[in-house]
């Protein structure tokens, strides 16, 4: 939920994360599929909040990284988690209605990496308004948290990613799985991170769209070294 790329493919799209969590959290639950209301969900979950970061279905894939633009001073408490805003996208299944009908008031700043019927949108909560903008899917991109890295860790990403991109122009849900994966070396601000302060990269998710038949997830959680996958068909 601190890095997220996104990849255009001829059928739909490439959405990855990499989660980084205080080591001393609760490890989230291997992607399954969960009722919601009328909709199958797929997603890792949080076994404390029954949240998630990242979530697909049929109609769309979300994707949530923590922060705003700039980093903000965290409350005590807030009145709802963010790890529950992706599964409720669901509820509203439009970015505009959504940003426009949600209540946000009470809620961490956070960023939100929709694609939804072959459109990709970037919603931002600064916790005083939500900024909808609409991206040119055929366009890669990372996002990083602003909360975690700094203005100059976030471009020097978006230089690494760009070179990968140079050197792997045919990637696949594997290649992308690996540049999530790539940067070891610095424990403070590479891709993988281990901070002094316990902050560490738990886990590295997938999510491969093809928009007419089915959607999947790739889950690699880097603590208990396993990787596992599931696979939702679907007709639209």
């Amino acid at each position: 939920m601190c890095t997220v790329t996104y990849l255009p493919t001829e059928t739909g799209c490439l959405i990855s994360s990499n989660r980084d969590e205080i080591i001393t959290r609760s490890v989230a639950l291997a992607p399954d599929i969960y009722p919601h209301g009328s909709r199958n969900l797929l997603f890792p979950k949080d076994p404390v909040g029954g949240g998630t970061w990242i979530v697909t279905a049929p109609e769309a894939t979300i994707c949530l990284f923590n922060g705003a633009f700039e980093p903000h001073v965290r409350k005590e408490s807030y009145r709802m988690s963010r790890g529950m805003v992706p599964i409720q996208y669901f509820d509203y299944l439009s970015a505009s209605l959504f940003a426009n009908t949600f209540d946000f008031v009470g809620i961490e700043p956070f960023s939100l990496v929709v694609y939804q019927s072959g459109r990709l949108h970037l919603l931002v909560w600064d916790e005083t308004s939500v900024h909808l903008t609409e991206l040119d899917p055929n366009i890669p991109q990372i996002w990083a948290s602003s909360t975690l890295y700094s203005p100059e860790v976030r471009m020097h990403r978006k230089e690494m990613f760009n070179a990968w991109l140079e050197s792997d122009p045919s990637f696949d849900q594997e290649s992308i799985m690996r540049f999530h994966q790539s940067e070891k070396t610095d424990a403070e601000n590479g891709l993988l991170i281990h901070r002094s302060n316990g902050l560490k990269t738990v886990s590295v998710t997938s999510v491969e769209r093809h928009d007419a038949y089915d959607t999947s997830m790739v889950y690699r959680d880097l603590i208990g070294d396993v990787t596992s996958s599931k696979n939702l068909s679907f007709i639209l």
